[in-house]
C-alpha cells in the first residue's frame, strides 16, 4: 500500500490510495492514521471535487478516533440535508452513520435515531455486514442513552449477529464492546464485565489497539467497584500499554488517570499526584479538553480526601474551563456536585446549593435521574442545617418517593411476571371447568331428550333408559379416566422436578465443603496475598453457585464460567502446578443451550484430587463440549494417576464420592422427562507411557426455545 502511494502520480488516485493506508492504521496506530491525514488534507487542496466526499469521511474517521467531536461534524455538516442520491451508496451510508453517532454524542436522540436508521437501510442494501455491525452498535448506543433497554439489546444483538457473518475479530470485540455498554448503563456489571473480557479476547485477536485501551479501561473500573485495586491497577496499565502502542496521547492520559485514582483509593497521595501530572502532560499533548477536565477533577478528589479544599476549588475551576470546550455534560455534573459538597463542609450553604443544583440539572439534562435525586439528601443536610425544615422534608420527600417508585418498578415487574404465571393457572382451570360444565349440559339434553321420547314412546322405555345410561356410564368414566391422567402426568413432572432439586442440594454442600479446604490452607500457611486473592474469586464462584444452584438448568456460559472460576481457584491452592483448557464451539453459545448447574464440576474436582495432578509434572485437565446426534457431549480429560492407582493409594475408603451416583440420577431424570438417552461413561487412558481418566457425559440438547 505504502509502494503504491509513493508510485501513484495523479492527485486525485493518490487521495484515495492515501485514504486506504490510514484506515489500515486506523486500529494499528493513531499517530500514523494522524501523519497520513495531514497529507490527504495537504493534496486535497490540489486536487479536484471528486475526492471532497472521501477526505470528508476520513477526517470523521480520524476525528472519531480522538473524541473530537466538533471537528467530526464541521468535516460532515456540509453533507447534512443535501442530496446524494448521485454519490454511491457506500458514501451516503458513511455521511449518515456519521451523523447518527455525533447526534448520540450530542443526547439529541430523536435526529440520531432518523440517520442511524436510514444508514442501516443502506446498509442492508448494500449487504455489508461489517457497516450493518457499526450502525447497529450506534443504534444500540443511542437507545441505551435514551433509557430504552429493550431495543439497545436488540440492536446490540443485530449487531452481533452481523459481526457472526463477517467472521472479523475487530467486529465481534465492538459488538461485545457495545453489548458491555447496555448492560453496564442499566446496572447489570456482571454481564456488562463477561461481554468485556470476550470483546477483550476478540480485540486482541485482531489486534485492535483502538479498542484494546477502552476495553482494559472498562474492566479495571469494574474491580474498583468490588474493591479489588490491585487487579484494577493490573488492568488500568495494560490500557496505558496498549494506548501507548497505539500511540494514543488521549488514551494514555485517562489510563494514567484511572491509575492516580486507584492510589489515590489507596490513600498513596504522593504516587497519586505523580501519575496525574504526568496525565496532564500526556492530555495536554493530545489537546484533550475532555481528558484534562477529568485530570483536574481527579486531581480534586484527592485534595478533598487531604482535607485541603482551596487546592480543591481550585483544580475544580481549572476542570469546569476545559469541560466547557468539550461535550462531556457528565463529568462536568460531577465537578459542581464536589464543588457543592466541599461548599457544605466549609458551612457556605447558599454557594452549596447553587453548585448542587447545578449538577441536579446536568444530571436530569442527561436523563441521570437516578443520579440527580442521589444529591437530594445532601441538600436535605444544608437545609436543616440553615433550619429551614420544611425544605429539608421536602427533599427528603423526594428522594423517599424516587426510591420508593424504583422500588415498585421492580416490584412491579416481578408482580407482571408473577400475574402472567397466575393468569395461565386461571386459564387452565377455566378451561377444565367449562369442559366439566360442557360434558353436564350436554348429559342433561340426553337425558331431557330421552325423558321427552319416553312420554311419547312409552313402549320403548326400557330401550331408552338402557341407552342414556349407557350414554351417561361412557361419558363418567371418559371424564374421570382423563382427569386421573392429567393429576397422574402433574405428579410425576412435580415428582421429577423435586428430584432435580433434591440432587442439586445434595451437590452443593459435597462442594462447598471441598472449595472451603481451599481457605483453611491458606489460613494455616498464613499466606495473606494468596489467600486475599483467592477470596476474590472463590466470592464470586460462590456468588455463581448460590444464583444459579437452585436452577433446574441454567447457560452453557454460565457453567463454563463456574468450571472456569473453580478451576483458577484450585490453580492458586496448587501453585500453577498444573493447567486447563475449556473448549466449546461459539455455535452453542449462540444457540443459547442449557445445562443442568455444576454437572460437570465432581468430575474435574475427582481428576484433581483423586488423580492428584498437583502431585505431576504437566498436570492438565482438557474440558470440551460438543453437540452429536442431537446430545450435548461433555468430555472431561486428565493426565493424572488413573482409577487403579488412585484406589490403590486411598488410604480409608470410608469417605465415597457421591458424584458418580448423583450424576446418573440426575441424567436418568432427564432422559425421563425428555425421552432422551443420556449416559454416563468413565474409562483409563490407555497407551504406552499414557495414563489418566476420561469421563465422558451426554444430555439432552436444550436450548432456549424449549
Amino acid at each position: 500500500m505504502i509502494r503504491a502511494v509513493r508510485e501513484t502520480k495523479e492527485t486525485d488516485l493518490k487521495i484515495i490510495r492515501l485514504i486506504e493506508l490510514g484506515e489500515y492504521y486506523s486500529d494499528k496506530n493513531l499517530k500514523k492514521t494522524q501523519d497520513i491525514q495531514s497529507k490527504v488534507n495537504f493534496f486535497a487542496k490540489q486536487g479536484s471535487t471528486k475526492t471532497t466526499i472521501d477526505v470528508a469521511l476520513f477526517n470523521a474517521l480520524v476525528y472519531r478516533l480522538e473524541r473530537d467531536f466538533s471537528s467530526l461534524y464541521r468535516s460532515i455538516q456540509p453533507f447534512e440535508g443535501v442530496n446524494l442520491s448521485n454519490e454511491s451508496l457506500h458514501k451516503q451510508q458513511k455521511i449518515l452513520q456519521n451523523l447518527g453517532y455525533y447526534y448520540t454524542v450530542k443526547i439529541q436522540h430523536h435526529q440520531a435515531d432518523s440517520w442511524l436508521k436510514k444508514a442501516l437501510i443502506l446498509g442492508i442494501k448494500l449487504n455489508d455486514n461489517a457497516e450493518i455491525c457499526r450502525t447497529c452498535c450506534y443504534i444500540s448506543y443511542n437507545e441505551t442513552l435514551n433509557k430504552n433497554k429493550e431495543a439497545a439489546l436488540l440492536y446490540a444483538e443485530k449487531a452481533f449477529d452481523a459481526a457472526k457473518k463477517t467472521q472479523n475479530k475487530s467486529d465481534l470485540a465492538m459488538s461485545y464492546y457495545f453489548q458491555s455498554a447496555v448492560y453496564d448503563f442499566f446496572g447489570q456489571p456482571d454481564l456488562a464485565l463477561s461481554k468485556e473480557l470476550l470483546s477483550l479476547s476478540y480485540a486482541k485477536g485482531a489486534q485492535n489497539y483502538s479498542l484494546l485501551p477502552l476495553i482494559a479501561k472498562r474492566v479495571g473500573e469494574k474491580q474498583i467497584v468490588i474493591q479489588n485495586l490491585k487487579e484494577a491497577l493490573y488492568y488500568f496499565e495494560n490500557s496505558y500499554n496498549y494506548a501507548k502502542v497505539y500511540s494514543d496521547f488521549r488514551l494514555k492520559g485517562l489510563a494514567l488517570v484511572s491509575q492516580s485514582n486507584v492510589k489515590r483509593l489507596q490513600k498513596k497521595f504522593s504516587e497519586s499526584f505523580e501519575l496525574s501530572a504526568r496525565a496532564i502532560v500526556e492530555l495536554k499533548i493530545a489537546k484533550s479538553n475532555g481528558g484534562l477536565g477529568i485530570a483536574e477533577l481527579n486531581l480534586a478528589k484527592t485534595y478533598v480526601d487531604k482535607e485541603e479544599y482551596d487546592a480543591a476549588i481550585q483544580h475544580l475551576d481549572v476542570a469546569l474551563n476545559y469541560l466547557n470546550q468539550s461535550l462531556n455534560e457528565e463529568i462536568k455534573a460531577e465537578v459542581y456536585e464536589l464543588k457543592g459538597i466541599i461548599a457544605k463542609k466549609r458551612k457556605s450553604y447558599t454557594e452549596a446549593l447553587h453548585h448542587l443544583n447545578l449538577s441536579i440539572e446536568a444530571q436530569n439534562k442527561l436523563g441521570n435521574t437516578e443520579k440527580a435525586h442521589e444529591i437530594y439528601p445532601v441538600i436535605a443536610e444544608i437545609y436543616e442545617a440553615q433550619g429551614n425544615q420544611s425544605k429539608a422534608l421536602q427533599y427528603l420527600e423526594r428522594y423517599v418517593m424516587f426510591s420508593q417508585k424504583n422500588n415498585k418498578n421492580v416490584a412491579a415487574r416481578r408482580i407482571a411476571e408473577l400475574n402472567e404465571i397466575y393468569r395461565s393457572e386461571q386459564r387452565d382451570e377455566l378451561i377444565a371447568k367449562q369442559t366439566s360444565i360442557l360434558e353436564k349440559q350436554k348429559r342433561e339434553k340426553e337425558l331431557t331428550k330421552t325423558k321427552l321420547e319416553n312420554i311419547s314412546l312409552r313402549n320403548n322405555l326400557q330401550t331408552y333408559i338402557i341407552l342414556g345410561f349407557v350414554i351417561i356410564v361412557f361419558l363418567g368414566v371418559v371424564i374421570v379416566i382423563s382427569r386421573n391422567r392429567r393429576i397422574s402426568l402433574q405428579q410425576k413432572r412435580r415428582e421429577a422436578e423435586m428430584s432435580q432439586i433434591l440432587l442439586r442440594t445434595q451437590m452443593n454442600p459435597h462442594f462447598i465443603f471441598n472449595a472451603m479446604s481451599v481457605i483453611q490452607s491458606y489460613i494455616f500457611e498464613n499466606d495473606v496475598k494468596n489467600s486475599s486473592k483467592f477470596l476474590v474469586n472463590f466470592s464470586r464462584l460462590i456468588r455463581l453457585i448460590l444464583e444459579n444452584s437452585p436452577k433446574e438448568f441454567i447457560s452453557l456460559e454460565t457453567e463454563i464460567e463456574i468450571l472456569q472460576k473453580y478451576l483458577e481457584t484450585q490453580k492458586l491452592r496448587f501453585e500453577d502446578r498444573f493447567d486447563f483448557e475449556i473448549i466449546c464451539p461459539e455455535k452453542l453459545i449462540y444457540d443459547n443451550v442449557k445445562i443442568p448447574p455444576m454437572i460437570t464440576q465432581p468430575f474435574v474436582e475427582n481428576s484433581i484430587e483423586h488423580g492428584q495432578l498437583h502431585t505431576l509434572e504437566n498436570g492438565h485437565i482438557s474440558i470440551r463440549f460438543s453437540k452429536e446426534n442431537d446430545m450435548l457431549k461433555i468430555e472431561i480429560e486428565d493426565n493424572g494417576i488413573g482409577r487403579e492407582e488412585s484406589e490403590r493409594l486411598k488410604k480409608s475408603k470410608e469417605h465415597t464420592s457421591m458424584a458418580l451416583q448423583i450424576t446418573q440420577d440426575r441424567i436418568k431424570i432427564l432422559n425421563e422427562k425428555h425421552n432422551t438417552n443420556g449416559y454416563l461413561k468413565i474409562s483409563d487412558l490407555e497407551g504406552n507411557s499414557q495414563s489418566g481418566t476420561r469421563v465422558i457425559i451426554s444430555l439432552p440438547c436444550i436450548n432456549e426455545l424449549i
